[in-house]
């Protein structure tokens, strides 16, 4: 178990002194604490000096190292804020070297849990202290709402996300030491109900996919979990597949069905896109977000992905029907409005099927793919539903 690193004024003014005192840093003790569990900002436990002698480590570290080819993230903008700079941005799915900033966070506390709600066409955000705000998707301006009661004692918020199966905001919160909870969040009020503990030591960022189903990791034993929505009970699906350190956060992109993290990596010392296999709890890095700009620390503590075209209840797709779900060869879609595209993934996300259609109702073949789980992305009147769909 990697020790948990709990951040205050005094105890880092101390340290930082005694550090800078030194001739020359230590690099061992650095990548010692490094290894720490931390669950905030990495410039709470690091000071700028110490932050470039570990920049220059890791960068000559991993010098010519790869990564997947970014253009299996999609083109969907990504939202978050950037901690270590106040800032608020977005990043393409498929080109996450570029952060693009928008406005200023200015939260009270760390930026730690936010998420799109279709509803209002906003983010709802919480800091660490429970404060609640609304940001704008357009111009980046936090608006304070109020504060979360019924909060777990002694934890902070550290998730947020909506089930798109039927829109309740769940929340994740810890006490950094042993104590990680599952609960949901009223929306209007700002009540939490707790459902349970998780049993994780440090769970930091909460997802969902297309069917519901939730995840969360724990920077503790760095592996990936699935979480029983009723009683916050954690199930163990693998490793993350990198040391994962400080506030992060969890996004699902639900035209593709694919879930990302928007992580910092300890053995890279940046934040990275990083893309979730839903079965195996392994992740692949998409590239370093920001590294071309604005470049230098960057950390992200929550991100979500922002569509016009997600809203629940939009008209073009009140009287879309397939069946049969689960499907075995043939899959009939009818709809009250041209359609005009079906499109399958896989749980990578990638493309398995395009069907064009241009008429009201339809049929796909799709006797070829193999048995599992699949997301349907269906286009009319140029607005795009994903759907979850079952092969036999």
């Amino acid at each position: 178990m990697k020790t948990f690193i709990l951040c205050c004024a005094a105890a880092i003014f101390t340290f930082s002194t005694q550090l800078n005192a030194q001739s020359e840093l230590n690099l061992d003790e650095l990548l010692s604490r490094l290894n720490q569990n931390i669950m905030g900002s990495i410039s709470d436990v690091f000071t700028q000096e110490e932050i470039t002698v570990l920049q220059a480590h890791f960068s000559e570290v991993n010098k010519g190292q790869e990564v997947a080819n970014t253009r299996l993230g999609g083109g969907k903008e990504m939202f978050s804020p950037e901690v270590q700079n106040d800032t608020f941005g977005h990043f393409e799915a498929g080109m996450p070297e570029i952060f693009n900033k928008i406005g200023t966070s200015n939260t009270l506390a760390f930026d730690g849990a936010g998420a799109y709600n279709p509803v209002s066409g906003t983010f709802f955000v919480t800091d660490n202290d429970g404060n609640v705000y609304d940001v704008h998707p357009g111009t980046g301006v936090y608006t304070f709402l109020g504060n979360l009661s019924m909060m777990p004692p002694g934890e902070s918020i550290v998730g947020l996300e909506f089930d798109p199966t039927d829109m309740q905001l769940y929340a994740l919160s810890t006490d950094g030491g042993g104590n990680t909870a599952l609960s949901t969040v009223n929306t209007s009020t700002y009540e939490m109900t707790k459902k349970g503990n998780t049993g994780l030591t440090l769970g930091i960022a909460l997802g969902f996919d297309n069917f519901g189903l939730a995840y969360a990791y724990d920077i503790d034993d760095d592996n990936m979990y699935t979480i029983n929505k009723e009683n916050g009970v954690a199930s163990l699906l693998g490793s993350i597949g990198f040391d994962a350190t400080g506030g992060q956060g969890m996004a699902l992109n639900r035209a593709t069905g694919n879930l990302y993290l928007a992580a910092f990596n300890a053995t890279s010392f940046q934040s990275e896109l990083r893309m979730v296999n839903t079965t195996t709890g392994n992740t692949t890095n998409m590239g370093a977000i920001g590294s071309t700009s604005p470049g230098g620390l960057l950390q992200f503590g929550w991100t979500s992905v922002w569509d016009e075209n997600l809203g629940s209840a939009d008209e073009a797709f009140s009287n879309f029907n397939f069946y049969p779900n689960p499907v075995s060869d043939r899959l009939n879609v009818s709809a009250s409005s041209e359609i005009s595209v079906i499109r399958i993934y896989n749980i990578l996300g990638q493309q398995v099927v395009h069907a064009k259609i241009d008429r009201l109702n339809g049929s796909v073949d799709l006797s070829g793919l193999e048995t599992g789980s699949y997301y349907m992305s269906v286009q009319i009147d140029g607005k795009q539903q994903s759907y979850p769909l079952i092969k036999n």
